[in-house]
Parts: structure tokens; C-alpha cells; sequence
């Protein structure tokens, strides 16, 4: 027998067996831990400061269900609680030490590079809502190159947007080339015509014309493009259709 005396301001006073203080004892345990948990319910904690706690919980020991148990939620939410900084840069977490989120936040986080979870962060930070929705729309917002969860060959289907850009500079080195043929127009056009004065006097000579033909018959070929040509436009497209048709002889 184990004697066991009451306070004296309680009225009761019996002996207690050894098994019987035993099961007090458990149940005041258990009263401690419900006590325990509802505080941390009651009370303001921030989401990775319940983190922490859940893995000190994790390291002591305690299990995954019971803790599920305690906090009234099911196993898979406490398993996103346990995994919340996994992938996360320091940067970013140190950002997010004295806020409340969702773990899917982070969640979301993971699929970008550092770089580009800290410029997100502080966006969200920035205007109070660090929220799954706006995390969303960041990781849409974000270059591919910038994203972790995407792999190379799903990385250069570019969005709209990039093939907007990607279209604009295009136009711009096209209209960079246009302003410098249109500086050059005039001097082309100028060698052009002497060009072609010269070598008309050239060919006319029928002996000069019969050894070009004997030794170089292929510069004899342009010489005679150059004569016959009419405009600089001429010029171009009969020295594109040349090109096209040794490409296909040669083919």
C-alpha cells in the first residue's frame, strides 16, 4: 500500500495502491499534454516556429500520428508541416521567420531556383499576402530558366509572352539592318551603274571576252549578270535564282 494524503483543504483522504497512483500520475500526463497543445492552438504562432517545434517533437521521439492526434489534423498535413523548409533557400526562410502562411506556400516556393524564391518572397511580403494563390501567379510569372521544376526539354516551350519578346527582337535587328541598307542604297547604286558601264566596254572587246571564256568561264558568268542586270533589285534576285539553281545541281 502506498499512502497518498490530500491537500488539507480537500476533504477526502484514503491510501492509494501503487497501481492506483500510477494511473494518476498518467493522467495528469495526459491533462499536461492536452493542456500543452491547446496553447499552441490558442496562442499567435508563426508557421515555422511551429516547425521547429514539430521537429524537436519528431526528435524526441513522439510520434507522427500522435502528433496528428494532438493538433486535430490528419497525418499528410502534418507531414507538410514537417517538410515545410525543404528546398527553401535560407534567404528566403529568414524572410518568412515572423509570418503566418500555409505550408502549400512553400510548397509552391520549391519549384523555383533561389534567386527567384527570394524575389518572391519579398514581393509577398511586401504586400501582406503570403497567400497559395499569389504564389501561383509568381511561379506563372516566372522565367523558365529561373524554375526548378521543369527540365530542359519542357523549358524551351516558351510562353506567349517570351515569344512576344523573343518576336520583338527580331523586328528591331530587322529594322536595324533596313535603316543601314537604306544608308547604303544610294553608294550601291552608284558602284553598280560604274560597275556595269565598265564591264560592258569589257565584253564588247570580243578578244577579252574569248579568254575570259578560255580561262574563268564562271567570272565571265557574272561579269555578264552584272551587264544584263537592270535595277539592284534585278541584281538580287537574279544572283538568288543563280544560287538556287547550283544548290539544286549540285543536289
Amino acid at each position: 500500500m502506498l499512502a497518498y494524503q490530500f491537500p488539507a483543504d480537500q476533504a477526502v483522504s484514503r491510501n492509494f495502491t501503487l497501481s492506483e497512483f500510477g494511473l494518476c500520475i498518467q493522467s495528469q500526463v495526459k491533462l499536461c499534454f492536452v493542456f500543452l497543445t491547446t496553447a499552441i492552438f490558442l496562442q499567435k504562432i508563426f508557421t515555422i516556429a511551429e516547425h521547429y517545434k514539430i521537429r524537436r517533437a519528431i526528435d524526441r521521439g513522439v510520434s507522427r500520428e500522435r502528433l496528428a492526434r494532438a493538433f486535430n489534423v490528419n497525418l499528410s498535413s502534418i507531414n507538410r508541416r514537417i517538410n515545410l523548409l525543404e528546398g527553401i533557400c535560407p534567404e528566403a526562410i529568414d524572410l518568412l521567420q515572423d509570418k503566418q502562411f500555409t505550408p502549400d506556400v512553400t510548397r509552391i516556393l520549391r519549384n523555383m531556383k533561389a534567386a527567384r524564391q527570394v524575389e518572391a518572397v519579398e514581393l509577398m511580403v511586401a504586400s501582406n499576402t503570403i497567400t497559395v494563390a499569389h504564389a501561383e501567379a509568381l511561379l506563372k510569372a516566372t522565367p523558365p530558366e529561373q524554375r526548378a521544376d521543369l527540365k530542359p526539354a519542357e523549358r524551351d516551350k516558351t510562353s506567349p509572352i517570351e515569344q512576344i519578346v523573343k518576336l520583338e527582337k527580331e523586328m528591331s535587328q530587322v529594322h536595324t539592318q533596313y535603316k543601314d541598307a537604306e544608308q547604303n542604297y544610294g553608294s550601291d547604286l552608284l558602284n553598280l551603274v560604274v560597275a556595269k558601264g565598265y564591264l560592258t566596254k569589257l565584253l564588247a572587246n570580243e578578244a577579252v571576252k574569248s579568254y575570259i571564256q578560255r580561262h574563268e568561264p564562271e567570272i565571265l558568268e557574272q561579269f555578264e549578270l552584272v551587264v544584263n542586270t537592270v535595277s539592284m533589285e534585278e541584281a538580287v534576285q537574279q544572283q538568288a535564282d543563280t544560287t538556287s539553281a547550283d544548290v539544286s545541281e549540285a543536289s
